[in-house]
């Protein structure tokens, strides 16, 4: 890794474009993908200096982290772990202010995503941010 530049990233993942599905397909190989646990958390990648203005996704969340409202980007992770216990992250959104949508509506959306890319038979979740859990208990309950 010390060969590695800054540069060479930008350019690598400008080349590319990864999408959720990537993720979850790279990590299925893994794990056992029925019977599992899901759970969701959200994070706020800290961008303190950087002007919301002029820099798309960035706006200002709270962090549990610091106990405030702070300057960053917010990034939603699902992920499961298999019986055997082994965890990982199956699906990802970064939070847009911009497209209406709430934290709600982007864990139905990758919810219903990995079951249609085959997680099935998950015994329940753990949600670590204010969501309507009743509208999910009886939704999303396999």
């Amino acid at each position: 890794m010390e060969d590695l530049s800054h540069d060479s990233v930008n350019r690598f993942l400008l080349r590319e474009r990864y999408e959720p599905k990537d993720l979850f397909d790279e990590v299925k190989l893994h794990i056992n993908l029925v019977g599992g646990t899901l759970s969701a958390d959200d994070t706020v990648i800290d961008k303190p200096h950087s002007d919301p203005k002029l820099t798309e996704l960035i706006g200002y969340y709270y962090s549990g982290r610091h106990h405030r409202i702070v300057k960053g980007i917010q990034l939603i992770t699902l992920y499961y772990t298999d019986l055997s216990g082994i965890s990982m992250p199956v699906n990802y959104r970064i939070y847009d202010q911009q497209d209406g949508q709430t934290k709600n509506d982007y864990l139905r959306d990758m919810i219903t995503e990995i079951l249609d890319w085959g997680c099935a038979n998950f015994g329940f979740w753990i949600l670590d941010f204010g969501l309507g859990i009743d509208e999910f208990y009886t939704k999303y309950w396999v």
